[in-house]
């Protein structure tokens, strides 16, 4: 089964490879290891810089709540958050219904999904860094670099969620209301990180649909894998949640 997995991930992520063979120069030579070892070491100094930019910028966001470019102030922010409350209101409305039409997936099945997403998001966000290093684009570097940034940066935060909102497992209750009661169900810490990686794939695309939506899609694999697992079995919403993130 895992080898199974291990194969469908490859021929998802082919159309992805040539994709980015095919955006570089076609007269392109391999890189010396000279080039890249000062690729590596640029890439390293620009991760290090990026953090503690990003970090300056959390920590001094609320002096800037008033100024003029605030997000605040912004009609898109406000509608991003709309729709981000709409998504997850849906999919909470919709928890039973899912996990009752999932939760006779069998292990073997949910295990495939998620190998599947596993290996195919993050492949595909190796493969972009790997492209930035042999083509010398610096560009694909830094946003497979944001990306992985960005799933460690999710993955701590899902850890201060799961302890503050304390949600017990549909295995530990028959209820999806079952907050506060010291559990570790909302919000996914599988779904999340996942879809930060995915997000670096197509970012680096502009968000075009034909690279957006198989990436996206690949992340949400794993979504429907937990919720059929047992007995770590999650519900819709923590998964709809992860993605908001």
């Amino acid at each position: 089964m895992h080898s199974l997995a291990k194969r469908s991930s490859i021929g998802l992520l082919a159309p992805v490879f040539l994709l980015l063979l095919a955006s570089g120069p076609a007269n392109a030579q391999l890189p010396s290891a000279s080039a890249v070892g000062n690729e590596v070491t640029s890439d390293f100094k620009y991760l290090v810089n990026n953090t503690v930019l990003d970090a300056e910028d959390v920590f001094s966001s609320p002096l800037s709540v008033a100024s003029p470019d605030s997000a605040l102030r912004s009609p898109r922010f406000y509608l991003v958050l709309a729709g981000a409350g709409a998504i997850f209101g849906g999919s909470f409305a919709l928890d039973q219904t899912m996990r009752s039409h999932l939760r006779s997936m069998s292990g073997s099945d949910a295990d495939l999904l998620q190998n599947v997403s596993y290996g195919s998001v993050s492949a595909a966000t190796a493969l972009l860094y790997g492209y930035g290093l042999w083509k010398n684009d610096d560009r694909a570097r830094h946003y497979a670099l944001t990306a992985g940034v960005g799933a460690g940066i999710a993955t701590l935060v899902d850890v201060g969620i799961k302890a503050a909102f304390g949600r017990l497992r549909p295995s530990q209750s028959s209820s999806h209301t079952a907050f506060f009661d010291g559990g570790q169900s909302f919000v996914s810490g599988d779904v999340t990180p996942m879809f930060a990686l995915a997000a670096g794939v197509s970012e680096y695309y502009n968000n075009r649909w034909y690279v957006a939506v198989p990436v996206y899609s690949l992340a949400l694999l794993d979504g429907f894998g937990r919720m059929g697992a047992e007995p770590v079995a999650g519900l819709l919403d923590e998964r709809a949640f992860g993605t908001d993130g």
